[in-house]
């Protein structure tokens, strides 16, 4: 059974127009109470109730203002209410919103279960995904390769369901993550190729971005430079569409390493110095000190 919590005390660049060098394929008081007002997230389930639509927003809006012992603690409480009225798809929804608190707190087994519940209650496909891909992602922390697969499988099919193809990209690119671990190349490029069409198909930059970057390094791991190497590609490509330097500068210095595993440090010198363009578009300082200092080692 899931642990109670106690109620909480009160207080508490430039744009990058082309990617010329990287092989580029076709892709101090109290808290206030906050007011119960829903939060803008078009995902979230709101019962009919009053009364349970009520404590739901209100638990949602703890979590917003990143309140978490106190939104845990409201969700209990919503949860009661729930099963008194029964609201199962209130039930489900809170479920899942409890499994994700347990995971910040780390109390894994506490996580597994709510994800779990909300799976199995839910009439809503794209929580069964969610759910799913959650367990699938904790028990693949925890290098259990058997119950991840299974999981993620299951994230795929929920979300296929429900035409969700963001969420299917993911799932599939987790699928292709595990199996490069295990260096079956064959499966993980399939399972590449299976996130890339659901990326494309979402029309959506970022998600094209993330899925091919990851692509990426599943290839570096796999040694396959050259498509590693496309594969950034793709994602600065992406990235750049929608200005997000961070990840643009990230691709392009991960593109430059591996041209210096080619010996050709002319071509990762200027990848590098696209790098650090893109970085110093960014707040990230860290960022740009790690690429500046690259790129002073090379020169």
């Amino acid at each position: 059974k899931t642990a109670k919590i106690d109620e909480p005390k009160q207080e508490e660049v430039q744009q990058i127009e082309t990617v010329e060098e990287i092989p580029v394929q076709e892709t101090d008081s109290e808290e206030s109470e906050p007011e119960a007002q829903p939060p803008q997230n078009s995902d979230i389930y709101v019962p009919s109730d009053p009364q349970l639509k009520r404590m739901f927003i209100q638990a949602k809006k703890y979590v917003a203002i990143d309140n978490k012992e106190r939104a845990l603690y409201s969700f209990q409480n919503t949860m009661d209410y729930a099963d008194e009225i029964g609201d199962t798809q209130a039930c489900a929804m809170i479920h899942f919103e409890e499994g994700k608190l347990y995971d910040e707190f780390n109390q894994i087994e506490d996580a597994l279960y709510n994800y779990d519940r909300a799976a199995k209650q839910s009439n809503d496909n794209n929580i069964k995904a969610k759910a799913h891909l959650s367990m699938g992602k904790i028990y693949d922390d925890f290098v259990k390769f058997n119950p991840a697969l299974e999981h993620y499988a299951a994230a795929v099919a929920f979300s296929g369901e429900s035409d969700n193809v963001k969420l299917q990209a993911g799932a599939l690119s987790d699928l292709a993550k595990l199996c490069s671990e295990r260096y079956d190349k064959e499966n993980t490029v399939m399972f590449m190729d299976m996130a890339s069409v659901m990326a494309e198909e979402s029309g959506d930059n970022r998600t094209k971005g993330i899925i091919y970057g990851k692509n990426a390094k599943f290839c570096e791991r796999l040694n396959d430079k050259a498509a590693a190497l496309s594969f950034y590609g793709n994602s600065a490509r992406a990235f750049s569409k929608i200005e997000d330097n961070e990840n643009l500068a990230g691709n392009y210095a991960a593109a430059s390493e591996i041209m210096l595993k080619y010996g050709n440090k002319a071509k990762a010198e200027k990848l590098l110095s696209k790098a650090y363009l893109s970085a110093q578009q960014t707040d990230n300082e860290k960022l740009k000190q790690e690429i500046t200092d690259k790129l002073a080692a090379l020169r």
